[in-house]
């Protein structure tokens, strides 16, 4: 079961931490969770893994996250984790970041493809 944990932060702290967040492409919830348990499977682990699966990925394949992170990883992670994944995703391909990558289009159930240039 789990439980909620409520921290009480002044204007700054609050702001910083959404900046913080934001930076990575996570909430600032899952944000602080990383920063409390760092040697548990964080965030940031979880897209370095994704980054690393994509670069060993085949060029001229399609494919969608979960194809990239591996179907029994994707179905272990929380659904916060993978919004923030494919968001995080998305936002790096369109500002150019990950190069070797381009959006293909959408499945039938509304799953972003991609295409590994």
């Amino acid at each position: 079961m789990s439980k909620n944990l409520v921290i009480v932060l002044n204007d700054e702290e609050y702001k910083e931490i959404h900046k913080l967040a934001a930076e990575k492409g996570i909430s600032a919830s899952k944000f602080a969770y990383d920063k409390l348990f760092p040697e548990e499977d964080s965030y940031e682990k979880k897209w370095n893994k994704l980054v690393e699966n994509l670069n060993s990925y085949p060029a001229g394949a399609t494919f969608d996250i979960s194809t990239i992170v591996g179907l029994d990883t994707w179905k272990t992670y929380d659904r916060g984790t993978k919004l923030a994944l494919a968001r995080t995703l998305k936002r790096k391909i369109d500002s150019g970041t990950l190069k070797n990558v381009t959006v293909a289009g959408r499945s039938s159930s509304n799953v972003t493809i991609y295409t590994k240039n």
